[in-house]
């Protein structure tokens, strides 16, 4: 992120600011901020929400499941909830990165915040303890979805930001 370029927003409306003059233009992205904060709270929402959500369903969740439910034995099993999630995510992500672009991104988001807010309460109050294998396939399907739909908030974060400086600040975070 260091060696990131600025968008062209930025050198149109900056063009005396030198790549190596570090100290100003984080000067500048300071004061961007504090001028836009209503926008900063929205990525911290979206970037905290995200990580959250993900690291608790994907990671903390199969190695969860291995001492309390009966039918995950061993870690390979855990393990391949992980790398099915993987796959799936990541074919669907192109597919949703499509269609935000056709029906708007903010509806993406917000039906991808519900989701993953069900599927969390979902496994966490109920499939933790009970389910099969086969339906933690069924469950890490959901949940490679909500998080396929969850990608388009990256790009929504950071059409959020103030664009003359949204490199920047996108590297602060």
């Amino acid at each position: 992120r260091k060696s990131l370029a600025e968008t062209a927003e930025f050198y149109i409306s900056y063009p005396s600011f030198a790549p190596n003059k570090l100290k100003a233009i984080i000067v500048q992205a300071s004061s961007e901020m504090k001028s836009s904060v209503r926008s900063l709270c929205k990525v911290f929402f979206i970037f905290g929400f995200g990580s959250h959500i993900t690291y608790s369903l994907i990671f903390y969740a199969p190695f969860f499941l291995l001492e309390v439910n009966p039918h995950i034995t061993n870690l390979k099993q855990a393990v391949s909830l992980i790398i099915y999630y993987a796959v799936i995510c990541c074919t669907l992500i192109p597919l949703v990165g499509k269609l935000s672009d056709r029906i708007g991104r903010k509806f993406i988001l917000l039906l991808a915040i519900v989701l993953s807010t069900g599927l969390y309460l979902l496994f966490f109050f109920k499939l933790a303890n009970e389910s099969s294998y086969v339906e933690l396939l069924f469950f890490y399907f959901f949940v490679a979805v909500a998080d396929a739909l969850y990608s388009t908030g990256i790009v929504e974060a950071m059409e959020s930001l103030p664009g003359n400086m949204r490199s920047t600040i996108n590297g602060i975070f």
